[in-house]
């Protein structure tokens, strides 16, 4: 049986705001990471550069089909359930890009990495919604629709200098680093996961 709308009380609007705008930058940056490092993914991989290109092509096409999936999968598990769950399965789909040893393994993993992205703005976008306040849920979808604008130029700048500096396959260990503190930090923040730690311990002290 399919739940109803998640309906919570309304969240501090100025970290929730900015928690999701900061993953919406490092999601939707993913598409933008290997532009920078065209030529040393071609080189490494034996390939061209116009064929290193599809490494966005691929990304972008399985993010975007992935949002047919993805926005019904929240309404039926939860907001933030399917962006921390999307968050950790971006883990590895990132780590599995670093290690391709080839255009095809290369493809390949850029899609798997598109499709677990994808879990992210459907979620976010109903997330805000529903948690922010009436007064601040404008500003807040603005905010978030604005850092995903952001992203490519945030994006290209920081996969420049991580790959000038440590390789191109460490932009993408970075961001699986990125992911998997996004997802820590999106699943302790969760209101009911403190609450019921909070209880526990009521317990524990009141034996």
């Amino acid at each position: 049986m399919t739940a109803g709308p998640h309906v919570h009380a309304p969240a501090p609007p100025g970290r929730t705001i900015g928690a999701v705008c900061a993953v919406g930058i490092l999601v939707v940056g993913q598409l933008y990471v290997v532009l920078p490092v065209l030529n040393r993914i071609a080189g490494d991989w034996q390939t061209s550069k116009s064929a290193a290109t599809w490494t966005t092509t691929a990304f972008g096409l399985a993010y975007g089909a992935g949002f047919l999936v993805t926005g019904p999968l929240s309404d039926r598990w939860g907001r933030r359930p399917v962006i921390v769950g999307g968050l950790a399965a971006s883990v590895i789909s990132s780590l599995l890009v670093s290690a391709a040893p080839g255009l095809v393994t290369g493809l390949s993993a850029r899609i798997l990495q598109g499709l677990t992205a994808s879990f992210f703005a459907p979620a976010a976008f109903a997330y805000l919604s529903e948690r922010i306040a009436p007064e601040h849920r404008i500003f807040a979808l603005t905010c978030l629709t604005s850092s995903f604008l952001g992203a490519g130029v945030v994006a290209q700048v920081l996969a420049q200098l991580i790959g000038n500096a440590l390789g191109w396959r460490a932009i993408f260990v970075a961001g699986a680093v990125a992911f998997a503190v996004s997802a820590v930090t999106l699943r302790v923040c969760d209101p009911r996961l403190r609450a019921s730690i909070t209880a526990r311990r009521d317990r524990s002290s009141a034996r």
